[in-house]
């Protein structure tokens, strides 16, 4: 039986970029936060509004969970959801540079994903910073390296 901290500690912003340099994986972060807040898996479900399966499966890389999910975990470690996914300072910023690169080319969000040979929702939520699949993708390489 877990007993659950009284106190509402989140992660704090050394802890958040310490994590953030050590690991870009989701389930590996999860185990890191926890460790550092001293939260087993049930007070993580707890606060997060998250099934302990769930965050069971997710730290054993059994399943993707749903941006809502990782929302949830995000708010209850107090940290962004950009750490949870995994993402960079730099590339965090892939919503700006897909608009600084669509404005120096003059080129609407429909026309840069036929460029990219990505899809115009791709693009949309890419550059509302609500996507990060693929980030690494070959197709946005040169669109960073234009406006870099």
């Amino acid at each position: 039986m877990w007993k659950r901290v009284p106190e509402d500690r989140k992660l704090n912003q050394s802890e958040i970029t310490q994590i953030g340099k050590s690991t870009s994986h989701l389930s590996e972060i999860i185990v890191l936060a926890c460790s550092m807040l001293n939260w087993t898996q049930e007070e993580l479900s707890f606060r997060s509004d998250v099934s302990t399966t769930t965050i069971s499966r997710i730290k054993n890389n059994k399943t993707n969970p749903r941006l809502n999910t990782i929302s949830k975990l995000a708010e209850a470690f107090g940290c962004p959801v950009s750490m949870l996914l995994g993402i960079s300072r730099e590339i965090s910023n892939i919503s700006e540079i897909l608009k600084n690169y669509r404005k120096k080319h003059a080129l609407t969000q429909k026309k840069l994903a036929q460029r990219v040979g990505m899809s115009l929702s791709t693009i949309k939520y890419y550059e509302k910073g609500v996507c990060n699949a693929r980030l690494y993708s070959p197709h946005l390489k040169s669109c960073k390296n234009s406006v870099v």
